[in-house]
């Protein structure tokens, strides 16, 4: 008697699904598997391509540096399509070794993703270091999504990188243009992973030989719908490029209507990247809150002109549109030229903001300093602040202290991230007040929040040492 269905050699344990299916009746498969990749190839049998293509639903591609002997794979034949609901592909290695995946994109291939993801579940993705993807149109289409990954559900990095991607509209009618590094439709999770110096941009579109304005691009280093849950991550110089600027959230830009949905960053530094609106983080988060916890903002810029050619940056650090909760964070060194642009701004006072031990300063709008603004008088809840030169349209419910912090540049002070320490003689030094989670500064481990004796610095940084001898130029 034959067999009723074919052996499948990649899955030892399919004749039990098979049977698990037939007896529950449900879509997906009752037991995930392994599928190791064999070799660094670009198609053929043991390749990641073809390891991706053969894996079932909620499966573990493992890229293993013992049976593969070799640490890169350059992708010519395009994107990696992943037509699974759900997967996960990673290098089983420890966390402070990555394997390297490049998309190969050029300006003669522009159709050079590293992973497409079309299933609606999760994309998850260890110890992988994903560059030089791109994707570009010369036609019209409604979007250009996702130089590096592109995915219609949840995309969680888990220790990896995400570098050097693009994303263009090059020609012809184009809508929106996101996610240079990362397009997360349903979500997006980062935990211990950077996203780097990825460009859009949006050069011209034409339409009856007539130019238009340029497309929107909408967060150059991740677009994500519903929310962002990130931890001890890094999301750094990103930039967006347009003849007639229209562009937000050169870091993070997250879309989300839904109250059910929160985003939450915490022990991340969103630093040196631009964008007209929002440098550093565009939260168009009309539904669920957004919170910035243990962080730090620092160098992100905001371009000058919109495109009738006036002033209109706003947020060089944060643009938000709905309800925002920063605490025990450092906003600094944030810039725009033009005149009157804040480091955060607040787009729809009707949303309640609230921040708590939380230092805002040394931000510059055309040679000012110049911290919080809203587009109408709001009151902002919260103590324990230092914030420098607000707009006359806020009001504190605690009066901030307004003094230089006297921060150091951003450096690596410990920890997976970059902070500001500050010097001798700050004033947010003891001034502050811990939150009961998490029990660390940005740092983490081994950087407690609370100093022995009690003390509780302003910002994202924690000064340890508590009881210092000064002797004549050393400290």
């Amino acid at each position: 008697m034959n067999a009723p269905f074919p052996s499948l050699p990649r899955h030892p344990l399919a004749a039990s699904v098979v049977a698990c299916l037939v007896v529950t009746g449900v879509t997906t498969p009752c037991f995930a598997t392994n599928d190791n990749v064999l070799n660094c190839n670009d198609g053929g049998p043991g390749s990641l391509r073809d390891t991706v293509a053969n894996a079932g639903n909620g499966d573990s591609v493992i890229l293993n540096p013992t049976n593969m002997h070799c640490s890169k794979i350059t992708l010519t034949g395009g994107e990696i399509p992943v037509t699974q609901d759900s997967l996960t592909v990673k290098y089983n290695a420890d966390n402070g070794n990555q394997f390297s995946i490049s998309g190969n994109y050029s300006f003669y291939n522009p159709h050079a993703r590293v992973f497409r993801h079309s299933g609606g579940g999760k994309l998850t993705l260890q110890r992988l270091d994903m560059s030089d993807g791109g994707f570009g149109t010369n036609g019209d289409t409604a979007s250009v999504l996702g130089g590096c990954v592109d995915s219609a559900g949840v995309v969680d990095l888990e220790y990896s990188t995400v570098s050097n991607c693009y994303l263009s509209a090059r020609l012809g009618l184009t809508f929106f243009v996101r996610g240079a590094g990362v397009y997360a439709a349903k979500g997006l999770v980062l935990n211990h992973s950077r996203i780097s110096y990825n460009q859009a941009s949006n050069f011209y579109s034409a339409q009856n030989n007539m130019q238009q304005p340029g497309a929107a691009i909408e967060g150059v280093g991740a677009f994500a719908n519903n929310y962002v849950r990130a931890n001890y991550s890094t999301v750094s110089g990103n930039y967006a490029y347009s003849v007639a600027d229209n562009s937000a959230g050169g870091g993070l830009f997250v879309n989300n209507a839904n109250a059910a949905n929160s985003s939450l960053i915490q022990q991340c530094t969103i630093s040196g990247n631009s964008a007209l609106r929002g440098g550093g983080i565009l939260a168009e988060n009309f539904g669920g809150a957004f919170t910035l916890e243990n962080s730090t903002l620092s160098g992100n810029t905001s371009h000058a002109q919109d495109l009738a050619g006036q002033a209109y940056a706003r947020g060089t650090a944060i643009f938000s549109f709905g309800a925002l909760t920063i605490r025990n964070s450092t906003i600094a060194f944030n810039s725009t030229d033009a005149a009157g642009s804040p480091a955060l701004f607040l787009a729809k006072p009707s949303y309640a903001a609230g921040f708590v031990s939380t230092i805002i300063a040394n931000n510059t709008t055309g040679g000012a300093n110049y911290g919080v603004s809203s587009k109408s008088p709001m009151t902002i809840s919260g103590a324990y602040n230092l914030i420098q030169a607000s707009s006359p349209s806020i009001t504190f419910s605690f009066a901030p202290k307004t003094a230089d912090p006297l921060l150091q540049p951003l450096a690596d002070n410990g920890g997976p991230t970059l902070t500001h320490a500050f010097r001798r003689g700050s004033p947010v030094f003891g001034s502050g007040v811990r939150i009961d989670d998490p029990p660390t500064d940005q740092r983490g481990a081994g950087f407690p929040r609370q100093a022995a004796n009690g003390d509780v610095d302003i910002g994202a940084y924690q000064e340890q040492i508590r009881d210092r001898i000064f002797v004549d130029g050393f400290e």
